[in-house]
């Protein structure tokens, strides 16, 4: 089974900034939020990774390999450009801060590299590529921080629970869950899987500060 990305607190401080940031930039969208080296929790190799608040495409958000500007001039080959939709983001609510989660997993896991290399990319389906490794991996890994707030009030209970409650509270991810499952018929116990390895390393985090 597909081991989850337990993103390291660098990265999740680094994200919650560019939240602010975006939320700070909002109405001057497009514009360059900020671009910083991350450590890869996977592989422990250093990304370059680039995030730009725009508008007009069909996704919250996607990654891209390489670093662009603005105008869409490649100034890096070797690193990550991630780019966030503000038409169809909430910024006031957790929405902004998973979707930058999301995009950052795919920006540090090699497993995307991967995927972005198969022949048949192109071809897949939405279903398909829902039953991508990396995308399962950012789908489930970018629920960190809700997991580590819910093990912090005693909300948590078990990796089902969690499950149904961020359904309920993401359409997104409630139709990655439900219509992804056609295509991998396991896919929600993978999820549950990772949640539940999540809630292990915050726990020892929990405990073990240093």
């Amino acid at each position: 089974m597909e081991e989850p990305v337990i993103l390291s607190e660098a990265i999740i401080t680094q994200a919650n900034s560019w939240a602010a940031a975006c939320w700070r930039e909002w109405d001057k969208a497009p514009v360059m939020i900020g671009q910083e080296s991350l450590t890869s929790p996977v592989n422990g190799e250093v990304r370059e990774v680039a995030l730009v608040l725009g508008y007009g495409f069909r996704s919250k958000g996607f990654t891209v390999q390489g670093v662009y500007t603005l105008t869409g001039e490649q100034v890096r080959r070797d690193g990550y450009t991630v780019a966030i939709n503000r038409n169809m983001v909430d910024p006031l609510s957790g929405d902004l801060l998973r979707v930058i989660l999301h995009e950052l997993i795919h920006a540090v896991d090699p497993v995307f590299d991967a995927d972005m290399l198969r022949d048949d990319l192109s071809e897949l389906s939405n279903l398909e590529k829902y039953a991508l490794p990396s995308e399962i991996r950012a789908f489930a890994g970018m629920w960190i921080c809700q997991l580590k707030n819910d093990l912090a009030n005693g909300t948590y209970q078990n990796p089902g629970a969690s499950l149904q409650r961020y359904k309920d509270a993401s359409m997104e991810f409630k139709s990655f869950c439900d219509y992804g499952s056609e295509a991998n018929p396991g896919l929600n116990d993978v999820v549950r899987h990772h949640f539940g390895m999540i809630v292990e390393e915050l726990r020892r985090k929990m405990e073990n500060p240093s």
